[in-house]
């Protein structure tokens, strides 16, 4: 299942990458305390031509969904690994969750689209394909509906962030 999800927000593509997207305080504040999970940066590297390569674990701490459960468990947690390329302005990466591994392929491509000197537009293709026989879509579209959920968090939380700390 592959879909997009969008938000504007009220800034640069320079401060959206820099100082919101790669910036270690604004993650730890929304993982730990507006997506309710524990975060971990496990790397980041900033290369000379302005691209960037970042690993996180995260493990929500909320109840998963019964279905989700009955297939990984009580508890999932997952890493994050993807890199973006300064050049293109895509943030590629794939998310390995502990468990359940070869059944559930999950990718991420962000980026940015510049509408006016201080607003852009942020996108998000997901793509996730889950292979486990007759409930595989089923998991999928409960995948995208909490992964659509989570993201208006998450664009609430950048609206704010913005204002509070590039204003």
């Amino acid at each position: 299942m592959k879909y997009i999800i969008k938000h504007t927000f009220e800034t640069s593509p320079e401060q959206f990458w820099g100082r919101v997207f790669f910036d270690s305080d604004y993650n730890r504040e929304l993982y730990c305390n507006h997506l309710d999970a524990d975060y971990e940066e496990l790397e980041i590297v900033r290369k000379q031509d302005g691209s960037v390569r970042r690993s996180i674990r995260v493990q929500p701490r909320m109840a998963l969904p019964a279905i989700l459960k009955r297939f990984f468990g009580n508890k999932v947690a997952y890493t994050e690994t993807g890199e973006y390329d300064a050049a293109s302005g895509h943030f590629v990466a794939t998310v390995q969750p502990t468990v359940a591994a070869d059944k559930l392929v999950t990718r991420l491509d962000v980026w940015t689209e510049q509408r006016s000197e201080r607003r852009l537009e942020r996108f998000i293709e997901v793509e996730n394909h889950v292979h486990i026989l007759g409930v595989g879509g089923m998991i999928e579209s409960t995948l995208a509906k909490q992964t659509r959920e989570a993201n208006e968090v998450i664009a609430a939380f950048t609206a704010e962030w913005i204002a509070r700390t590039l204003a």
